[in-house]
């Protein structure tokens, strides 16, 4: 297939594509993305990669996007286009380059009066970043948003104007968060969370799920916790597989009594009407 870490599914795959199995349809589209430009791993003209695809054993293919090349009176130019356009908010998101390169994409921002620039530290990304990339390459979320705290306050001090900055990459805990304003204040004000949450609400899904349908999530919470050594006692990830199917229990019980109480007519004005307004 192709990696959903890497890119986004196209929203209108070739009719053509319909009547071929699962394996020759990803290699398919992996070589009309290659004609478009992508790059693509493995080669999908490769004929030792086309062969294993035919055969239904192919690796996943990973769609990358290229970086646009641009300068600064281009960029300038673009985002004045995009106000004409009709554009309330423009915004910048740029990797851990190096602080020549950050510099210059502040000062590009304060001159054309952008919105906001996002950093990502390693471990972010967007959906167009090889996977590598977001988990190995670049610097390190804290040493980034020290750079960008000291470029933004030295643009600061010669009187330029500052676009909200966000700092991300790696952050998932609010203690983490709080850490991050506390380190970029005042000149980073906002912290952005990716793949925390989205792995947060994919999990909380399954787990929705599971409790409306009332299945016994003690084996699969079994499956994933460590064992500790030792035959014949009580294990740690039974007992842990327990206390999270107990709560569990309580948790579809409170959400039984939560329906409850939202399909009762509100009193105009009442604490429920605000509440669930």
């Amino acid at each position: 297939m192709i990696s959903k870490s890497t890119c986004c599914e196209p929203s209108s795959p070739s009719r053509r594509l319909a009547t071929l199995s699962s394996s020759e349809k990803d290699a398919a589209l992996a070589r009309r993305f290659q004609k478009m430009g992508y790059l693509i791993h493995p080669d999908p003209s490769d004929p030792a990669v086309a062969e294993a695809h035919a055969q239904g054993r192919g690796p996943v293919f990973e769609k990358i996007g290229k970086l646009p090349l641009w300068n600064p009176e281009g960029l300038i130019r673009r985002v004045a286009k995009l106000r004409d356009l009709g554009a309330e908010q423009v915004c910048f998101k740029t990797g851990p380059f190096a602080p020549k390169d950050l510099r210059l994409i502040l000062e590009i921002a304060s001159e054309a009066g952008v919105d906001l620039v996002t950093f990502d530290g390693a471990g972010g990304g967007t959906g167009h970043s090889p996977v590598k990339m977001m988990n190995e390459w670049g610097i390190p979320t804290v040493q980034l948003e020290q750079l960008v705290f000291e470029l933004a306050r030295k643009l600061h001090h010669l009187g330029r104007p500052l676009p909200q900055i966000a700092i991300a990459g790696g952050f998932a805990t609010e203690d983490q968060v709080f850490k991050g304003l506390a380190l970029g204040a005042p000149y980073i004000g906002l912290v952005a969370l990716g793949r925390a949450a989205m792995t947060a609400a994919m999990v909380g899904q399954r787990v929705g799920e599971a409790l409306q349908a009332g299945e016994d999530l003690r084996s699969e919470v079994r499956d994933v916790l460590p064992r500790a050594p030792g035959a014949g006692a009580v294990q740690p990830a039974d007992r842990r597989a327990e206390l999270v199917a107990g709560r569990g229990e309580r948790m579809r019980g409170a959400l039984v009594r939560f329906a409850a109480i939202a399909r009762r007519p509100a009193r105009p004005g009442g604490r429920a009407s605000r509440w669930l307004r």
